[in-house]
């Protein structure tokens, strides 16, 4: 059973970063892998560029990458946010 969760991210008009489910030889696999936009066939395309966790990796993985995005937010400034300097 194949599930095409969607684009995570762009990189640039021909190039997306998918997450996808597949199975294999009886396991599951979530895949994080890079696809090429063909605009001839209007179709994503994989690339061999990604990464496939097999189905009892997830969770830890997703565990470590919470773990990251906190330590992220308290290490960066958001861009978007209007910065007042009331000192001057």
């Amino acid at each position: 059973m194949d599930y095409d969760f969607g684009i995570a991210y762009t990189k640039s008009a021909e190039y997306a970063v998918k997450v996808t489910m597949s199975s294999f030889r009886n396991s599951n696999y979530i895949h994080i892998r890079e696809y090429i936009f063909d605009p001839d066939e209007e179709i994503w395309f994989p690339t061999k560029k990604g990464y496939a966790l097999k189905a009892e990796e997830v969770d830890s993985i997703i565990y470590l990458l919470q773990r990251a995005s906190n330590q992220l937010a308290l290490e960066t400034k958001p861009t978007d946010q209007l910065e007042l300097n009331f000192e001057e």
